[in-house]
Parts: structure tokens; C-alpha cells; sequence
């Protein structure tokens, strides 16, 4: 058996280091080393750490006289480890008796440069509880998607040390953020990443003194790590020649975790905040992607499901006010409008696209908008059917005309996806819609994205999924809506089209919009996103840097 280098800084954690290091010390899997790393503390940590040094003769630990951080700390252990492979645990953390085991055997398996765990346990003051992510599904092989929906942490994962030593790979000495100011070199470094689908640490969240716990001087510090923690990234992709070969990847990186650390701690009247927020923008974003603050709003128009937006939100983040979303409308009521209606609805979003609908206010929107802009499509909605309010005048019988005070009136004259008559009419008004978009965009700004409903379900425990009771219809309503996206294509040559993979389509239960099938899961929208990014917010940076050069 392979010695493995289990890696664990500890500061100020006299209450919890027993029960971490009692866990490794019984794992079934026994060629270990232990490496302790001790920063001076003002509490029992240090003899507690002595002790179990005494105890097991696997511990070795590492003396610093001064706080260095996380990140300085696995630099040491990982230049001292002598494992063929090295994994890290916090120490207030504690795993299971196998888990080292099965991250050996699966990293044997797949021959990987490293390998992690979809799942671990979330210890808080109500109990413990599994957490997952469906992130499995973005990692096999070679995929570099990965680094958008990895769980950023040191722990939960297996790593071939030499590897890490080869390429130089380290931490950026600071206090917090290093995790994730370390895995995106990992990743664009590595040729094979696999995760499974198992937990086997127990991590502590919310607990009183760690880290995380935040007051308003660790918030300053936190956006300063932040700051060097994307430098720390963009200087190793540089040195390494990898910022070429992935510069998209990088930009687009950067710029989430930029949009994530403004929505959560930007706030105008504190001027500490504003200023590094400000100094990543400037001194690390704006060094190298200079383009992305060159460029002008990017108008969109959106036409299709709710997955359709949460997909562009992901592409551009807090980036872009100038889009237009026209869900529970379908392709037939789009291009067949009606005079107003009396709508009433509790929910004035909903009533305002029921309105839309009725009115085919997109095509005179459009129409009228003299301004260059996106079309991005899918035909999920068309699952719905149509209705006919007038004579050849049809609306969506969507879920939101069902809740309105139009819902029952109309019942009787719909036509449902999937009949003769429907497609039909469909087909007919298809032709329209590309012949209207001919005249409004260029083909290469017509989007086809291919959203597919879910036919199961993740139940959240170790990767299992259920199939909806209905899955039968779900399949039907798939395969029409495959069939209408062959039909434009034919008929609406030179678009773009993305093809999610079909490894993507399940349904997280604990997405936040709850377990319909019409709704995805993060990763799915990460994975569309990213080439909704690429397509668009891309492609346009390298016009803008082909005029400028």
C-alpha cells in the first residue's frame, strides 16, 4: 500500500483536535503520515498535539512560533510530506473510519491526478446533515468545467503529491480563501480529475471563533485575501503558460468570484469594502481582461423556460441590466397577436407576461429596437399547449394563465403539444418566427440553447435519483421538443445551438425553486452558462480586441 500524507494545520482548536485526530489515527487504511501543523495559539492546543504525537508514532509535528496561516501551513507540509499521495483535513473537522480507503481505491481506479467527494457531512448546533452537490456529474476525465462547481476546499479530496511538487503548485499564503485560490491551478494543471459520489468528512459549519465566523474586520480581511487569492490564480497560470490555453476559462473565473464577494459585502456607505472591491476590479480584473470593462451593455432578448434565464444569469452574473425575458409564452402566441385582455393575477410579474403573451409584445418590442442584440431561445415552453382566445388568435396555457382569472375561460378551445392540429400550426408559425428573427439579427446572434425537461430527481443520499411518476409524458414532451429544435435549425441555418450533455438532466430536490422537473440543477446551469459566456460576453471581447489592436 501507497503511504498517504494526511495534512492538518491547527490553531486555537483545543476542543476539537481529539476527535480529528482520533479519526485519522483509526482509519482502516493504516499506511499513513500524519503531519500536524502548529501555529502558536493562546489555548491547550499545543499539548494536546504533543500527546498525540506520543500516542502514535505516524504524527509528526511541525512547530511554528508565529501564525502563518492555512495556506503557509500545508506549503510546509506538503515540502515535508513523504506520501505518495496527500490529503488535508481542517482541524476542527473529523472523517470516517473507510473514507481514506475509499479515496485510495478510487484514485488507484481512475489513475487521476486527483480525485474529491461530491458529498460530506454539515456539522452545526441542530445535528449533522449530509450536503451534495451534483458537481459529479461536470468531472469526468478531462472536463475543465469543473472549476466552476468543485467545492472549493483543501479537504475532501485526494491529491498525487509529486504531481503537485512537479508543477509547483501551492497555496497563497493567507488566512482564508486559499482553498479556492489553489483549485483552479489544480484543475488546469491536472489531466485527469474524478469525483465520487461519497462522503466521509465531517466538517463544522458556523462555529463560534472559526474563520468563517465573520465580523466586520475579518469581512475587510477576507476581500483583501480574496484580492490576493485571484492574483496568487492569474500569476501560476502565467508562469505556467496556461493563461493562453485558458484565458475564456480564467475571465470568466475571475469575474464570478468577483460578482459573488460584491453581492454579498458590498456596501456603498462603507468606503473600507468599496475601496478592495474596487482594487480587484482595477488592479487585478481590469490588468488582465482589459476588454471586459470595454465593452457596452450586451442587450439580450430571452424567449423561453425559466432555465433559459437562470442559465444567462450565470453566464452574466450582476453584469448585464439589459435583458428581456419572455417566459410562459410559446412560439404560436408569440406570432399570432391579440387585443388586450383583462388580466388578473396576484403575482404582477406573472400577470405582466401573461399580458406579453396575449399581445406578442416581443415582436413589436423587437421590432422597434433599432439597437444590435442577442435572441436566445429554447422551446420548453411550448409544453404548455395554446389556447384560443379570438379567431386564430392564441395565448400560452401556461401555469400562470391557469392561476389568472383567464384560466377556465378558454379550457375548452386548447390545442396540446403532441397534436396533429398542434404542430400543424406550430410549424407554420415556426416559419414566421424565422423569418422574423432574419430580419432583426445575424445569424450568429440567434441562440438555440437545448433545455430538456428532468425525468428524475436527486434524493440527496449518496448519489441516488428517483424518476418522476410521470416520466413517461416527460420523455413525450422531450422528444417534441427535440423534433421543434431540428425543425428550426433546418429552417434557421448559421444559428447557434448548445447542446447540453445529457448527463446534466436531473433535478436537484434541493434546488431553491423546489423539485420540478422544469427546473434543473446548479451545475446544469453552470455548464450552459459557461457556453452562453463564451458565445456571447466572449466572442464579443475578441471583436472589441481586434479593433483596438
Amino acid at each position: 500500500m501507497k503511504k498517504i500524507s494526511v495534512v492538518i494545520p491547527a490553531y486555537n482548536v483545543e476542543l476539537y483536535i481529539d476527535q480529528c485526530l482520533e479519526s485519522v489515527c483509526v482509519q482502516t487504511y493504516q499506511n499513513l503520515e500524519i503531519i500536524v501543523v502548529y501555529d502558536e495559539s493562546s489555548d491547550q492546543t499545543y499539548r494536546k498535539c504533543l500527546d498525540w504525537e506520543r500516542r502514535d508514532r505516524r504524527i509528526r509535528l511541525i512547530y511554528n512560533q508565529s501564525r502563518n496561516g492555512l495556506g503557509a501551513a500545508r506549503n510546509q507540509a506538503i515540502l515535508k510530506a513523504e506520501g505518495e499521495y496527500i490529503t488535508f483535513l481542517d482541524s476542527d473537522d473529523w472523517m470516517e473510519s473507510t473514507y481514506i480507503q475509499r479515496l485510495y481505491d478510487f484514485i488507484e481506479k481512475k489513475s487521476a491526478d486527483f480525485v474529491a467527494s461530491s458529498e460530506w457531512y454539515a456539522v452545526d448546533d441542530k445535528g449533522i446533515s449530509i450536503k451534495r452537490s451534483l458537481m459529479e456529474m461536470a468531472a469526468e476525465g478531462r472536463d475543465k468545467d469543473i472549476i466552476f462547481t468543485l467545492h472549493p476546499t483543501a479537504w475532501g479530496k485526494l491529491f498525487k503529491r509529486d504531481w503537485m511538487v512537479k508543477n509547483k503548485i501551492s497555496f497563497p499564503e493567507i488566512f482564508t480563501c486559499e482553498d479556492w485560490g489553489i483549485l483552479p491551478c489544480m484543475i488546469l494543471q491536472a489531466n485527469r480529475i474524478w469525483v465520487m459520489r461519497e462522503p466521509g468528512i465531517f466538517h463544522r459549519v458556523a462555529r463560534a471563533g472559526a474563520l468563517t465566523d465573520l465580523n466586520e474586520q475579518k469581512i475587510i480581511n477576507l476581500l483583501k485575501d480574496a484580492k490576493l487569492a485571484l492574483q496568487h490564480i492569474l500569476n501560476y497560470a502565467e508562469d505556467t503558460d496556461l493563461f493562453k490555453k485558458n484565458e475564456f476559462i480564467l475571465e470568466k473565473y475571475c469575474r464570478k468570484v468577483y460578482d459573488s464577494y460584491s453581492w454579498q459585502y458590498k456596501k456603498e456607505n462603507d468606503k473600507d469594502r468599496v475601496s478592495i472591491l474596487e482594487e480587484i476590479k482595477t488592479d487585478v480584473l481590469q490588468k488582465y481582461f482589459p476588454e471586459m470593462f470595454r465593452m457596452k451593455n450586451i442587450k439580450c432578448y430571452l424567449f423561453g423556460s425559466f432555465s433559459l434565464r437562470w442559465e444567462f444569469q450565470q453566464a452574466f452574473g450582476n453584469w448585464n441590466e439589459c435583458m428581456k425575458h419572455y417566459c410562459f409564452s410559446s412560439v404560436i402566441s408569440a406570432m399570432t397577436p391579440c387585443p388586450k385582455v383583462g388580466v388578473k393575477h396576484e403575482n404582477n410579474f406573472r400577470k405582466t407576461q401573461i399580458e406579453y403573451d396575449i399581445t406578442a409584445d416581443m415582436v413589436q418590442t423587437i421590432s422597434n429596437d433599432k439597437e444590435e442584440a442577442f435572441f436566445i431561445i429554447d422551446f420548453l415552453e411550448e409544453r404548455y399547449g395554446v389556447t384560443e382566445i379570438f379567431n386564430n388568435c392564441y395565448c400560452t396555457y401556461s401555469e400562470a394563465l391557469k392561476e389568472s382569472n383567464l384560466g377556465n375561460q378558454y379550457d375548452e378551445k386548447r390545442m396540446e403539444i403532441g397534436s396533429y392540429e398542434f404542430w400543424n400550426v406550430w410549424t407554420e408559425k415556426c416559419n414566421e418566427l424565422v423569418q422574423f428573427l432574419r430580419q432583426h439579427f445575424a445569424a450568429e446572434r440567434v441562440i438555440l440553447v437545448c433545455n430538456r425537461m428532468a425525468c428524475t430527481y436527486a434524493d440527496g443520499l449518496l448519489g441516488q435519483a428517483k424518476e418522476f411518476k410521470d416520466k413517461e409524458k416527460l420523455l413525450q414532451i422531450n422528444e417534441i421538443v427535440g423534433k421543434m429544435e431540428d425543425y428550426f435549425i433546418a429552417h434557421f441555418q448559421r444559428c447557434i445551438v448548445i447542446h447540453p450533455s445529457d448527463r446534466y438532466f436531473i433535478t436537484d430536490r434541493h434546488f431553491r425553486q423546489g423539485c420540478k422537473p422544469e427546473h434543473i440543477n446548479d451545475v446544469f446551469y453552470e455548464h450552459v452558462g459557461l457556453k452562453l459566456y463564451e458565445k456571447i460576453i466572449w466572442q464579443e471581447e475578441q471583436k472589441l480586441r481586434g479593433e483596438i489592436q
